[in-house]
């Protein structure tokens, strides 16, 4: 079974990295029980939900061939998810449309999976650039994980050096706990590769979301060295600063993901529920033991679902208020036969719906999460809360029904 290093779900769901948040030592993933997980080789349309507690497991082959543990009576594969998503020509072309399948899938379950969607050769040349920018931007990468650990500006803004910020970072989160990932927003605005690519994908994103136009929220680069820790369980839309249900991102592993590695896992259909954000605040979860967030095993009986393992050109979805985590990329954690002592990196791109108007308040709402804060805070002020298709730069409109649209310069 798949497994991921994780601890209460509520904390978690803060996105803030604080000592307690991790369980060190502990192999196991759950949700204070464990539910069971599908196998990424299995891209499941027709799932038959397990009753509450139903804890039973049964084998089957995945694409290899070999025995698997898979939720029971899960449903089929279907064959459409891994057929050739290649033009007449043998070339993909570059604006791509989903299947209805999997249209119907991200719009059920929250998520869905796109195989084979971008050539490999059009990642290689990126995926060098982005380690050469990683490395001019690390320090600016550190500041930022102090910031949202510390919640202090001047805290972050005062280290100099990354030796000063991963001491703070061991002052705050405890020498213990798990280094957090890397992050690096917006490479787009600075490299022409990964701006194409957004362009590029920007249809893919409409028709998921069903709109009639999608601006470029943000793209950010994920850097897991060996050792770094998990990705918590989070939503994007609750650090974002749109009024919306309609973000979506896409996920691109920059390098062959295996099973067990660190490729999303989601928890589907929660994009849809809505009463548990109405009505409990996830805020007291950790104060409050009989509190919602804290027992989600039993609202969610559904198995949760990955898609390792994930070829390069293969991207994933995901909608906005949908639930997911990854795991820690483990120093030489064994990955079949092989010691996997790799960096991981992989590329997300989000986008959203071009008639969400921006939050009131945005910048003083401490209900939302800060981790996004530094993607946003250099344009959100600049455009007037409420209004539906503004337009600027630095969240241009990429693509609407029949046209493309270019944004003026502000």
């Amino acid at each position: 079974m798949h497994t991921i290093k994780s601890a209460s779900f509520a904390v978690l769901l803060l996105l803030i990295p604080r000592s307690h948040s991790f369980l060190a030592g502990d192999d196991s993933f759950r949700l204070s029980t464990t539910l069971p997980l599908i196998s990424p080789s299995s891209e499941p349309t027709n799932e038959s939900k397990p009753s509450r507690g139903q804890s039973s497991l049964r084998k089957e082959k995945n694409r290899d061939g070999h025995a698997r543990k898979n939720a029971l009576e899960v449903g089929s594969h279907t064959p459409d998810n891994h057929q050739s998503n290649c033009s007449a020509t043998g070339e993909k072309s570059r604006s791509r449309t989903p299947n209805l399948q999997i249209q119907l899938q991200y719009a059920r379950k929250g998520h869905s999976v796109l195989r084979n969607w971008l050539e490999t050769a059009r990642l290689v040349k990126p995926r060098q650039t982005l380690i050469d920018y990683g490395k001019e931007q690390e320090l600016l990468a550190w500041k930022q994980k102090v910031q949202v650990a510390s919640n202090d500006a001047k805290l972050a803004s005062s280290c100099r050096t990354v030796k000063q910020c991963r001491r703070e970072l061991d002052k705050l989160l405890g020498v213990d706990t798990p280094l957090p990932f890397l992050q690096y927003f917006h490479v787009w605005r600075n490299l022409s590769d990964v701006h194409q690519l957004a362009k590029d994908l920007a249809p893919t994103a409409g028709k998921l979301l069903d709109v009639d136009a999608v601006r470029l929220y943000q793209d950010a680069l994920f850097w897991k060295r060996p050792g770094d820790g998990p990705t918590p369980w989070h939503t994007d839309a609750r650090m974002a600063p749109f009024d919306t249900n309609k973000l979506i991102t896409l996920w691109i592993p920059l390098q062959t993901v295996p099973k067990d590695g660190t490729g999303l896992v989601y928890v589907s259909e929660s994009h849809n529920d809505f009463s548990l954000a109405y009505w409990h605040d996830v805020s007291d979860a950790t104060e409050n033991p009989n509190s919602p967030w804290n027992d989600l095993e039993s609202r969610y009986t559904s198995p949760l679902v990955d898609y390792m393992p994930l070829a390069v050109g293969d991207v994933t979805a995901h909608a906005g208020w949908t639930l997911h985590c990854a795991n820690g990329n483990d120093a030489g954690s064994t990955y079949g036969n092989q010691q996997d002592h790799e960096d991981r990196l992989a590329l997300a791109i989000s986008y959203v719906d071009a008639a969400a108007p921006v939050r009131e308040k945005v910048l003083l709402d401490n209900r939302a999460d800060n981790e996004d804060l530094w993607s946003y805070q250099d344009w959100v002020r600049q455009v007037p809360s409420g209004q539906a298709n503004f337009v600027h730069k630095k969240v241009p409109i990429l693509w609407s029904k029949g046209t493309v649209r270019k944004d003026s310069k502000r």
